[in-house]
């Protein structure tokens, strides 16, 4: 793993909301993943005897927050809407709905968080939502400890500090649950993306736990995709 430290943390930050800003229409996360991802987390809980309920999810680094309503639906959505929401999804600029109405019902309350919540997180303001708290996600409220079930992001390649920032992701997981972690392979450290290079034994030394899915570039965005029981 590479990680470069490429200026004060106020200058990030700027540099995060205006890269956010400038790509909000984009979410490089597919329905068709958070199905998978839920599948595999539930055949997994299933192996070990344990009920098949997902949840509660948290989502870092939403951007527009389509991740969180994928993430929903995937769980708790009806067979007809997840087929509707699978047919209406078209790659443009990332994965968007054609109707994007039809993800919206159904919202999790990020101040009010239950069993059944999916709730995101992010820096940028502009991406404030019912289920979408505003702030870092190397910052996270101290009243989210222990938590979420399932821990999802495709934006760790954006940490400041990495060690720190997995720490603190830990820190709002239950017991026994899951990091979900998309990340494009090969990537060098930049300011924009200060972590690079990440490989799977890095993947293994910074969270720990029990690799129970892996696939090189794997997700519909073509990122590899780690899903890593927490002890």
């Amino acid at each position: 793993m590479k990680h470069r430290t490429w200026e004060p943390r106020a200058a990030y930050e700027a540099r995060q909301i205006g890269a956010s800003t400038s790509k909000i229409g984009y979410c490089k996360f597919s329905f068709r993943d958070a199905e998978r991802y839920v599948r595999v987390i539930r055949r997994d809980r299933g192996r070990r005897g344990e009920p098949a309920s997902v949840g509660p999810v948290l989502c870092l680094g939403v951007r527009n927050g389509r991740e969180v309503d994928c993430f929903r639906i995937a769980r708790s959505g009806s067979w007809w809407r997840r087929r509707l929401v699978r047919v209406l999804e078209r790659r443009h600029k990332g994965f968007r709905s054609r109707l994007p109405v039809v993800e919206m019902p159904g919202r999790s309350r990020y101040g009010a968080l239950g069993a059944d919540s999916v709730i995101g997180v992010e820096l940028n303001p502009i991406g404030a939502r019912r289920d979408v708290w505003v702030g870092s996600y190397d910052a996270l409220p101290e009243s989210w400890a222990g938590a979420f079930h399932v821990v999802f992001t495709n934006a760790f390649d954006h940490a400041y500090e990495p060690e720190a920032t997995v720490a603190c992701w830990k820190r709002v997981m239950t017991p026994g649950g899951y990091i979900v972690l998309d990340y494009p392979g090969g990537q060098d450290s930049a300011p924009i993306d200060p972590v690079g290079e990440v490989t799977l034994e890095d993947v293994r030394r910074l969270f720990g736990g029990e690799l129970i899915y892996y696939a090189a570039r794997g997700s519909e965005w073509t990122y590899s995709t780690y899903i890593l029981r927490m002890p």
